[in-house]
């Protein structure tokens, strides 16, 4: 209410002037949104290795030297998940620090 008796803009004013890049770097930063998608990167690792023929210890994956090709369907990995609408969609709430959703198999609470 002050800021628009002040003729400053409100926060939804603002939020519209907000670039796409960055909202998009902020919303698919925080952790319970991260710690998904590295999930689906520890998967995409495994996959790869399994179909080569390489017996892998899954929790030594991160140890593992990583080839050009591998980095490369991580890479069209994230360039997809990067430009799916949802992470500037502007219209829907994606998240919010009062919601009690389940995001991770944790509750959101939890983490903020």
């Amino acid at each position: 209410m002050r800021a628009e008796r002040e003729g400053r803009p409100t926060h939804a004013v603002a939020a519209r002037h907000i670039l796409d890049q960055h909202l998009r770097a902020v919303r698919t930063i925080k952790e319970e949104i991260m710690y998904n998608w590295v999930r689906y990167i520890r998967q995409i690792a495994s996959n790869y290795f399994i179909m080569r023929g390489f017996p892998i210890d899954e929790e030594k994956l991160w140890q593992e030297e990583f080839d050009d090709t591998l980095w490369k369907h991580i890479e069209n990995f994230l360039k997809n998940l990067k430009n799916l609408p949802l992470w500037v969609d502007r219209e829907k709430l994606i998240y919010s620090q009062r919601s009690y959703r389940m995001i991770g198999g944790r509750r959101f609470s939890e983490l903020v």
